[in-house]
């Protein structure tokens, strides 16, 4: 259990820290308003936790195991 801990800090700790970095990164670097950034921020979030989603009924459904090897 603790590796799968590990291994999910690691993950979500990588995709929250991009998630808080990118709209940052975008509107200083290419000058974007905070509506196109806020957009592009979006269209990364939503799939992610979509597929977050699916990842979890999948683990459910098949075991942690049978997912992640």
């Amino acid at each position: 259990m603790w590796k799968y801990c590990r291994y999910y800090s690691i993950v979500f700790g990588g995709f929250t820290a991009l998630s808080v970095w990118m709209p940052q990164y975008f509107v200083g670097q290419y000058r974007l308003s905070i509506a196109e950034v806020s957009l592009m921020a979006t269209s990364f979030s939503m799939p992610t936790g979509l597929l977050r989603a699916v990842g979890g009924w999948l683990s459910d459904r098949y075991g942690v195991h049978g997912v992640t090897r």
